[in-house]
Formats: C-alpha cells, structure tokens, sequence
C-alpha cells in the first residue's frame, strides 16, 4: 500500500515504476498532487 500523503509534498512527478507491485487500488487521493505531471504510469 502507498502512503495516501506520498506524494504531497511533491512538486511534480514525470514516472511512476512499481515493480512487482500487489496493489489492488490506487485512490485519487493518493495521486492528485501530481497527476498534471505524470507522464507514465509503469505498473507491473
């Protein structure tokens, strides 16, 4: 599970590489600080 405040206090985010992850769910929540920065989502 990611921390729902993982991402706060970031100011952008170009990648996202989860490697061998086991998540079920990815709240809105979790990524809304820097969904206008994301470029790829890489999950595996």
């Amino acid at each position: 599970m990611i921390d729902p405040t993982a991402f706060v206090t970031l100011d952008s985010l170009e990648w996202l590489h989860l490697q061998s992850n086991q998540l079920n769910t990815f709240p809105y929540e979790t990524y809304s600080p820097v969904l206008n920065t994301i470029q790829v989502f890489d999950i595996h």
